[in-house]
This record gives structure tokens, sequence and C-alpha cells, in this order.
């Protein structure tokens, strides 16, 4: 124990368990590195709080799970962060079928809508205890705009350049207001995604209705109507069970760059990138010019 504070062990017993139930609740990102064999966890979690004393230990064996080569873990708090199946397949076949079974909580930024959908499928038989998932991608939102409007916009299905966003670990993303969203309980974020699906209905049927409208004809290429069509594949997934969902865009997460100096918004990952045959290919044609 930290002889910081000598007096701690006088204070009364219900003060003490509630400091180490306090540190032992927070929440926390985890993602998974290889090492050689062995796939690590990296992120800020108290290791070494739960062995302080017999005390803190009792606290944590009530709301961690012990595992087999990570040790204990509180499965309620601990957001597990992946990608999509491109990027995370042999990290998720790596891991431990019983760790896989204890997830509760994921994040995925998936690459595109229909990875996403294959991550879901490679899933599903592997995080049998998946309570929520944070989806990071393009949830365009059909709200104060003319369904004619609405049942135009072309359907871009990539998500922007993830090193935008994922620069070299999860630290570098704001998680604090999603931390505050799941704690304010399953009904409120139900009812948020309900009325998103809610507008992507009224979209799709607007669409059906005034087919002349669609891209060539074909459903996918409209914005709405194509995250409609994901939401059905999600059901036909899931069974209709699909676990609690939080929508996010990348921009809801970025933390924001220090400035480099007054004036500049935001430090450049690099340079400006220099002219390449097809930009003066394109400049020639469009009279534009490609920076």
């Amino acid at each position: 124990m930290d002889p910081g504070f000598p007096l701690f062990p006088k204070l009364p017993v219900e003060i003490r368990l509630a400091v180490w139930e306090y540190s032992l609740s927070h929440w926390t990102v985890i993602t998974f590195i290889r090492d050689g064999e062995r796939v690590k966890l990296v992120g800020h979690f108290p290791r070494n709080v739960g062995d302080t004393c017999s005390e803190a230990r009792s606290v944590m064996k009530k709301s961690h799970t012990f595992t087999k080569n990570y040790g204990w873990l509180r499965f309620d708090r601990y957001i597990f962060f992946f990608r999509d199946i491109w990027f995370d397949r042999e990290i998720i076949r790596s891991i431990d079928d019983g760790f896989c079974k204890l997830i509760q909580i994921a994040i995925f930024f998936p690459r595109s809508f229909t990875k996403f959908l294959e991550t879901m499928e490679f899933t599903k038989g592997l995080f049998i205890s998946l309570q929520k998932m944070v989806v990071v991608a393009q949830w365009d939102d059909p709200d104060n705009t003319p369904l004619e409007v609405e049942a135009q916009r072309v359907f871009c299905g990539e998500t922007p350049d993830r090193r935008d966003m994922f620069r070299s670990s999860p630290s570098e993303i704001d998680f604090s207001t999603l931390f505050t969203d799941i704690q304010r309980g399953k009904a409120f974020n139900e009812a948020s995604v309900a009325n998103y699906r809610k507008k992507l209905q009224q979209v799709y049927e607007f669409s059906q209705q005034h087919p002349e409208i669609l891209q060539e004809g074909d459903l996918i290429d409209n914005t709405y109507t194509a995250l409609w069509w994901v939401f059905q594949q999600l059901d036909a997934i899931f069974q209709f069970q699909i676990p609690n969902m939080y929508l996010r865009t990348r921009d809801e997460l970025m933390v924001p760059r220090i400035p480099e100096k007054p004036g500049a918004l935001f430090r450049p990952l690099r340079g400006p990138s220099r002219p390449t045959r097809r930009s003066g290919r394109l400049a020639a044609k469009t009279g534009v010019e490609i920076e």
C-alpha cells in the first residue's frame, strides 16, 4: 500500500471499500498487438491496484474476471478496440477462445460498411457475451432535410483515411463522451438508434415511391437507403438481436491537434504533396489544379 497516506488503514471500512471500488471501476479502451507468438493487451488499466492488499483483492474479485493470459480484467468497463477483419482477423484468431467469449463491449472502426458486415459475421460466434458495440463510420443523419434531397444523396461507402483518426494508438481518440453515453444506460441509446433507423426507413420508402430519383436505379447508390440496407443485414446476422449499438463518426471522437503556431488550425500530418503525372493530366483536362 502507498505509504503516502499512512492514515488510510484507520479510515472506516466502508470508506476504504468505496475507495477500492472507485479505483477499480475506471473505463478504459484496450487494443491488441502481436508480440512474437503472443498477443498483448495495450491500454491504461489498474493492473496492480487489486494486489495492493487483501481488502483491495476482495473488492477486485467481485467485479473482475480472471483470464488465463491476462490476469484480472473488468469486462463491463474495458472496451476492446478492433478495426475490421481485413486488419484484425489473425489477431482475433490468436486470442484465446475463452477470452473472446468474455468481451462485453467492443469498438469497431471498419474500412467500409461491407467490411463491417463481414466482421460481424466473423465475430458473432466468438463474442457471445457482446452487449454493446461502438461502430465508427459515416453515419450520415437525414435530419431537417427534405426527403427529395435525402433520397438523391450518392453513397460513398468508404470511411475517410483512418490515419487521420487512428495515428498510432486509441489514446489519441477522445472516448470521454462515449464513456458518459454508455453510462447513461441502454434505454437512452436504444431510443436514439431506433429514431435513426426510423429516419432511414422514411427515406427508403420515399425512394421506393420515386424510383426515378435513384442513381441508375440502384438502391445502394443512395447514402441513406444504403445505410438502411446495412441495418437489414445486421438484423439477419443477429436474428434481430443486435447488441446495443453506439453510432459514432470519426469527427465525434477525433482529438483536435494542437496548433503549430497562432492562426494554424491543425498541425499537418505531412507537407503538401508534389504534383504527379496523374494530377497534371487532370489539371490539363479539367482546368483544376490538384494539390
